[in-house]
């Protein structure tokens, strides 16, 4: 088979329609790709996880992948280096080269052991795209570069993750995003706070911990090396037109903040923006290879693919053979719904969303598909973007 160079140039206007059809072009042929990534975005919603997860298809299998920055081309170094793009692509690319197209010398063992151990696994980066906290996670075969859990968050159970996850979200995150001032109960004025900020947690647990047990192992239950991650990002919306900006033609995530705007009656929202990236085979592939008693027994096995998610997810189903396993993310689609949020999941060739504004019935909480005309390949992983409203402090 003949070598194929593809070339991928990321704009800062792009949105997820284009990283759609740029994940499109990554075809089995293409044996090396040249990815150029812009310094800064645009303030849209999802872009950051959108762009890891492209940024480790370009480099699954075989091929060779060389990130170029743009940008300043007076700047020196790697200027990505404090974002989870550039962990992403330090992590994953065989290159990095400059705007000067100058090859940048890489110590991915020193980054790994800076975010790993010096800052416990959490990135704080505050950039012309928003303050963002990144918690990290970093699978290897080699030992010294293998940290599976970030080490501020390092707990026993769902307890205890939430109460050192929400002394970090009090103490760090609501204070640097200015949302809540020290001294404040709660976000979720509208709500019983207490319940409602641990639900936030537990939301964040239960999808993680999924990265954890299933985001990174192959078919034959091999680690998938890569970076696992957990992101939070505050977006203020005023008007109708950020809107339509923020969701780029997404009809469904647009309905979302219609509804949230009629309920707070005002124009004015803040959100929180909560994406969990992993670089593993997707939810259905995982499944299935984990659990082949399925694949001939009915009614799993003619079940289109998208029926299969919400089927594994309502029979609380998992690759884990122990009772109580598999609730993980119908756990987490009813705490959306508690906290009347938003969830986007792009894995395999499937893209389906959740309104959490909208009514449930007899528990029944399941995803929708995303009604779009883009082609919708695979890609590598699992990547979840939510959006959670909060109180406009």
């Amino acid at each position: 088979m003949n070598s194929t160079v593809l070339d991928l140039k990321i704009n800062t206007s792009d949105t997820l329609s284009d990283f759609e059809n740029y994940n499109s072009q990554l075809k089995e042929e293409v044996s090396e790709v040249h990815l150029y990534l812009a310094k800064n975005f645009k303030r849209k919603f999802f872009n950051d996880a959108w762009i890891s997860s492209l940024i480790a298809k370009a480099s699954s299998g075989s091929r060779k992948l060389v990130v170029t920055e743009w940008g300043d081309r007076g700047a020196k170094g790697f200027q990505l280096g404090d974002s989870l793009i550039g962990v992403t692509s330090a992590y994953l690319a065989d290159e990095i080269k400059n705007s000067k197209s100058q090859k940048i010398q890489v110590d991915v063992q020193q980054i790994i052991e800076s975010i790993a151990l010096s800052n416990k696994g959490m990135i704080d980066c505050n950039s012309s795209t928003g303050h963002t906290f990144t918690f990290c996670s970093f699978d290897s075969r080699d030992k010294n570069k293998y940290f599976p859990r970030p080490l501020a968050l390092s707990a026993e159970n769902i307890n205890e993750f939430t109460d050192i996850f929400l002394k970090i979200k009090r103490d760090k995150i609501d204070k640097a995003f200015g949302i809540a001032p020290p001294g404040t109960s709660s976000l979720f004025e509208d709500y019983h706070p207490y319940q409602m900020e641990r639900s936030f947690a537990a939301l964040i647990y239960e999808l993680y911990e999924n990265t954890i047990q299933h985001g990174n192992k192959d078919e034959s239950n091999n680690l998938v090396e890569g970076v696992r991650s957990f992101s939070i990002k505050r977006h203020t919306i005023t008007n109708t037109d950020d809107f339509k900006s923020g969701a780029e033609n997404f009809a469904e995530l647009t309905g979302y903040m219609a509804s949230i705007s009629a309920m707070r009656n005002q124009k004015s929202l803040r959100f929180y923006e909560i994406s969990i990236v992993d670089n593993g085979i997707g939810i259905i592939k995982r499944f299935v290879a984990s659990r082949p008693d399925f694949l001939e027994s009915e009614p799993f096995k003619s079940l289109p693919d998208f029926e299969k998610l919400n089927f594994i997810i309502d029979k609380s189903l998992s690759s884990k053979l122990f009772p109580g396993a598999g609730k993980g993310i119908k756990g987490a689609l009813r705490n959306i719904s508690d906290l009347k949020g938003f969830i986007s999941l792009r894995t395999n060739d499937l893209w389906a969303c959740y309104d959490g504004t909208e009514k449930v019935t007899n528990d029944n909480f399941a995803f929708k598909p995303v009604k779009t005309k883009l082609q919708l390949d695979n890609i590598s992983g699992t990547c979840y973007n939510i959006l959670i409203p909060v109180s406009p402090r």
